[in-house]
């Protein structure tokens, strides 16, 4: 690893070598924080209005740390973690830690990742640098593809022609005949072989 994009250091490209040890001591400590908080919250109220409130006070956590709204951190904040948020959130559960999932509830929780969606498009916007970190985030949370449709559409270009039927009457029309001769229906004889 370290390879041109592979986001590992390579010298002379003035990029820090972005090792644990060497981590700024002070963003380490605001992440701790925001992230112990969050665990501290305890089980939300199962219902819509505890489901949202809970969100409320989670933006609330991110603003006052200076953090960007997250999946996972949304997830942890609501007691659920990521996977289980997203399971509430497409009606994959019915239950969770024995309180009831609601419709109430899962359209608070598609609520709320309709809201991160949308923040995380805002961030995609405002990106003046390398906007690849968000589009990686858009792919593994909300569905967002790489792709490109190209709808094919064939169409027969081959002129219609008229039957046998009417080039006939066409014809005897040309010759002044009324009506095309019908051919009569041929005999089939059995031969037998000599």
């Amino acid at each position: 690893m370290g390879g041109k994009g592979s986001g590992g250091y390579r010298p002379g490209t003035g990029h820090k070598n972005l090792r644990f040890d060497q981590q700024d001591p002070k963003q380490n400590a605001r992440i701790i924080a925001f992230n112990r908080e969050l665990m501290s919250y305890g089980d939300v109220e199962m219902s819509k209005d505890g489901i949202l409130n809970r969100f409320e006070l989670y933006l609330d956590a991110c603003d006052r740390h200076g953090m960007k709204p997250t999946v996972a951190s949304a997830g942890l904040a609501l007691g659920f973690g990521r996977q289980r948020f997203w399971e509430i959130a497409n009606g994959l559960r019915k239950a969770y830690k024995g309180q009831e999932v609601t419709r109430e509830c899962e359209y608070a929780c598609q609520k709320i990742y309709d809201c991160l969606n949308a923040i995380l498009e805002g961030y995609l916007n405002e990106e003046q640098k390398n906007p690849a970190k968000w589009i990686f985030l858009a792919k593994n949370h909300f569905g967002y593809t790489d792709t490109r449709e190209q709808v094919i559409r064939t169409r027969d270009e081959t002129p219609k022609l008229p039957s046998a039927e009417e080039v006939a009457e066409k014809y005897a029309a040309q010759l002044g005949a009324r009506k095309a001769l019908e051919l009569q229906e041929a005999e089939i004889v059995d031969v037998e072989d000599a």
